[in-house]
């Protein structure tokens, strides 16, 4: 997992003017109020040169696949903006390259309240330091890009390993098949923290609640029957055919 992208939920993006748009990038926090993987953010960690200068902006972290518009730009980049440290986090400001079609619709999305601003860094360069049990304060993460997504917005941040789920471009997919998708790399990114959370509580002699553990097998539950409901049904002429020879090996 060297060379995963990190993504890190900041908080709502909020559009600021024609081709401008906002929001925290990143919020910093106590241990108090760390995130479900144990970790935040303070106004001492390392966020790289970018700090100081230009961030590129990409929608989604070019993932693809979360909606049409994010299959159709991929990991194009579509603005750059800059940071400003505040006393609550990080607040960023970009202007979007308007000239482009799906980037006006990204900017119409984020002028309805629907997208959060999200900081990617990468697993090899981040680094973390433990405060207490299950707590770890980030000291440092290069920010790399910041992403414009639609998925919700935690109140505080997420850390999520963000894989790559496809070779070359994504392909524009259908209704049904885009949110099974979607949804697979949510559940691909609670496994993650899930697993994570499981290894240092191993670590200290511990396990996972049984709260938690029933979590998991009630999502395990539900995927297992939807899995087996869709399966084909058999042709009525060959179930017809088989009930046959059946009753004819009776005999």
């Amino acid at each position: 997992m060297t060379d995963d992208t990190l993504s890190m939920y900041g908080g709502e993006c909020k559009a600021l003017g024609p081709a401008k748009v906002g929001g925290f990038l990143v919020r910093f926090g106590t241990p108090a109020d760390a995130d479900v993987q144990g970790d935040f953010f303070t106004n001492q960690t390392y966020y790289g040169q970018a700090v100081k200068g230009q961030l590129d902006v990409v929608y989604h972290h070019g993932l693809g696949r979360v909606d049409d518009i994010a299959n159709r730009l991929g990991n194009e980049i579509i603005g750059n903006g800059s940071i400003q440290v505040q006393d609550g986090g990080l607040w960023f400001e970009a202007d979007l390259d308007m000239s482009k079609p799906d980037v006006k619709a990204v900017y119409a999305k984020a002028s309805q309240g629907l997208l959060g601003w999200s900081s990617g860094s990468t697993e090899r360069l981040v680094k973390r330091e433990a405060v207490k049990a299950g707590i770890t304060r980030i000291d440092r993460w290069p920010l790399i890009e910041a992403s414009l997504s639609p998925k919700p917005v935690d109140p505080r941040n997420k850390a999520i390993a963000l894989k790559a789920l496809f070779d070359g471009e994504p392909p524009v997919a259908g209704s049904l098949i885009g949110r099974a998708d979607t949804l697979v790399a949510d559940v691909e990114a609670v496994v993650g923290l899930l697993q994570k959370a499981s290894d240092q509580r191993h670590e200290q002699g511990r396990y996972l609640s049984a709260a938690k553990r029933e979590a998991v097998k009630a999502l395990r539950d539900v995927l297992a029957e939807l899995y087996d409901t869709s399966a084909p049904r058999p042709d009525p002429n060959a179930l017809q055919a088989l009930q046959k020879r059946l009753l004819a090996a009776r005999i």
